[in-house]
């Protein structure tokens, strides 16, 4: 039996074919934890056979969702079994599959790994070899300079600075962390970057985190620019980008594209972000998965103030009410920054769709994940991205092109997908 302690993070490649071997086992009992809009995504993708679905939370419990049952947590420890595997429907999947651990040595993946298809899977175990031997880092560099903020992850960070050290040794690397990270992590993590940077977490988290997120990366940017950064590529402590030529490419995409509108509103070139959490429907909504541009203007993106709101977005708050009204509000925390920024640089938000695509035609490049070469251990298989209808859709660098072209014709032929009466709760599929 392959059990959870069996699955480290990052999960190995060897381990992870193992696994996703079982998944698709006939003599497998597979039950999913997890019955929100991760669950509607990838069921509606891979619909494996499940036995029920397992959510915490109790209003749920008894209802159906796609014909599988939810139930509480209770019916898989009283249920488990050798032949037993959890499918993990949730971007929290670290914490449920310590929950399960404590339920008994049950064998469990998250979503994103279970139906990871073979070229991620190769990918995955190219870096772990590339992470095997890390190169002295010599660098005479700083004008160009990698962020990487957050928390340090135990075995996930340091193969992500592993991996960041190997592929770019010519370019200085920054972490951005918390100093109350454990001491044993820091000494871990200490040589393979040029910097480490510190800061003590804000009082207030904000609603999803969002003044840590402010906090961590304005903090390595800064430091970035005080070292003579010229151009910075924004990480997280959980994603790596493995085009190694990512800097090149980006003075060659940027000096060939209109900045007009940029240089009028006192920045230097557009923000280049990746497609995936680049909302097409949600308002001012461009990722912050990873941010590659002028260190000035990523630094006057990140300059946001923190804020003092509280509670989750899944609160009856917010749920029914039409997206357009919770991103104006400032959620996601993509639309909170991305609103800021607009303030920051003097530009009035209409509020509607053409102007949230005005937006992300004059002050971003909007690339496809392959431009970065993305590996994101949290989510393996990246979600959304394959999406072609429904207020998921994320912005394809194609459908950006097309709207340098011509905004207006891109709105008339869209889906019927209007911000202003699609609910928030609609777009995360019940709950999150």
């Amino acid at each position: 039996m392959l059990s959870a302690a069996a699955l480290p993070t990052p999960i190995d490649a060897r381990s992870l074919a193992v696994a996703t071997r079982r998944v698709f086992d006939r003599q497998t009992k597979l039950v999913g934890w997890g019955s929100g809009s991760v669950f509607d995504y990838f069921h509606g993708l891979y619909p494996v056979r499940l036995e029920y679905l397992v959510d915490s939370d109790r209003h749920r419990w008894g209802r159906w969702r796609h014909g599988v049952e939810i139930v509480p947590p209770e019916r898989l420890a009283r249920d488990a079994g050798p032949d037993t595997f959890v499918i993990v429907y949730s971007g929290a999947w670290p914490e449920i599959q310590e929950a399960i651990a404590a339920i008994g040595p049950i064998a469990c993946l998250p979503a994103s790994a279970a139906f990871a298809d073979a070229g991620v899977r190769a990918k995955l175990a190219w870096v772990e070899e590339i992470a095997q031997e890390v190169p002295a880092r010599h660098v005479a560099r700083a004008d160009s300079t990698i962020v990487v903020q957050g928390p340090v992850i135990a075995d996930v960070t340091p193969q992500v600075l592993r991996v960041m050290s190997a592929l770019h040794p010519r370019h200085l690397l920054i972490l951005s962390t918390w100093a109350d990270t454990d001491a044993a992590l820091m000494a871990e993590v200490g040589p393979l970057v040029d910097e480490i940077v510190t800061s003590r977490r804000p009082e207030r988290p904000g609603v999803q985190n969002r003044n840590l997120q402010i906090v961590s990366t304005l903090a390595g940017i800064d430091r970035a620019i005080a070292l003579g950064a010229r151009a910075v590529l924004k990480i997280r402590t959980d994603l790596a980008v493995l085009n190694p030529h990512v800097f090149s490419e980006a003075r060659w995409w940027l000096e060939r594209i209109g900045n007009q509108t940029v240089r009028g509103a006192g920045l230097h070139h557009r923000l280049i972000v990746p497609q995936s959490f680049t909302r097409k429907y949600l308002l001012y909504h461009p990722s912050d998965l990873v941010m590659l541009g002028d260190a000035r203007d990523l630094r006057a993106y990140w300059a946001a103030p923190l804020d003092p709101r509280s509670g989750a977005l899944t609160s009856r708050e917010w749920r029914d009410r039409p997206i357009a009204d919770v991103n104006m509000h400032g959620h996601p925390t993509e639309s909170y920054l991305g609103l800021n920024f607009c303030k920051t640089i003097g530009r009035a938000a209409a509020g509607t769709l053409e102007d949230s695509w005005t937006f992300y035609r004059d002050y971003c490049l909007v690339v496809d994940n392959d431009w970065f070469d993305l590996l994101w251990f949290k989510n393996l298989s990246i979600p959304d991205v394959a999406l072609r209808s429904g207020v998921r859709q994320t912005l394809s660098h194609a459908a950006w092109q097309r709207l340098q072209v011509d905004l207006r014709a891109v709105r008339r032929s869209a889906a019927d997908v209007d911000p202003a009466e699609v609910t928030f709760q609609m777009l995360m599929g019940g709950g999150a």
